[in-house]
């Protein structure tokens, strides 16, 4: 795919917003989940972030979802930038809210 179309891929995923509750499987410093569900016409790529981040966080959330879907549309695989398997066809990357240190070079 041409990196044009792949950004229009990335830029048009959902990232849908879900209460923690619904999230039984995430850890407290977990963010949000990407996720690539295969369908007949192809992958449904969306993102899901939890409805209690920060907006700081939600937004962080959501360009990082974004450049993952960017790489899988360019690459065309979901192991260039380490996905989960699902073990159902479909494939994950879960995002933690890291404090990162600051960058020596800025």
């Amino acid at each position: 795919m041409d990196e044009q179309t792949a950004r229009q891929v990335a830029s048009g995923a959902p990232i849908l917003e879900t209460s923690p509750e619904a999230l039984t499987r995430f850890a407290p410093d977990h963010v949000g989940q990407v996720l690539a569900l295969p369908r007949d016409e192809g992958w449904q790529l969306m993102g899901v972030v939890r409805s209690d981040v920060s907006r700081t966080e939600r937004e962080t959330f959501e360009q990082w979802a974004r450049e993952r879907f960017y790489v899988v549309a360019v690459s065309g695989s979901f192991g260039d930038d380490g996905w989960l398997d699902r073990g159902d066809g479909g494939w994950q990357l879960t995002a933690r809210a890291v404090e990162m240190p600051p960058d020596p070079f800025t």
